[in-house]
């Protein structure tokens, strides 16, 4: 078992989740299963299994110090990414590495 939510029952019923997906949400919550094309199409689509996403993601969240974000969030426009590779590499470098040091006529 990945995550516990006591209420998620409570949850669903609130908004008005059809109970043939109950046990799928459980799924998903309890031991990480991906959702059927089906429940995907709904939690996209279908403004009550949106809200239920988002409730359940929020109660997820406040066991840890991590808050998902909306859907809607952007980043920053000034928002600079840290790059994950030493700034002492050249691009040669960076071409070895990422073709496993093999010459590129050698594949």
């Amino acid at each position: 078992m990945i995550a516990q939510l006591p209420n998620l029952d409570i949850i669903l019923k609130r908004h008005e989740i059809h109970p043939k997906f109950w046990a799928e949400f459980h799924g998903i919550v309890e031991e990480m299963r991906q959702p059927s094309k089906e429940l995907r199409t709904r939690l996209n689509n279908v403004t009550n299994y949106r809200a239920a996403l988002a409730e359940i993601k929020t109660e997820l969240s406040k066991v840890l110090d991590h808050k998902f974000p909306p859907a809607d969030y952007e980043l920053p426009a000034d928002y600079q990414y840290e790059s994950l590779m030493p700034e002492s590499l050249s691009p040669e470098d960076i071409v070895l590495m990422t073709s496993a040091g093999a010459p590129s006529e050698a594949r």
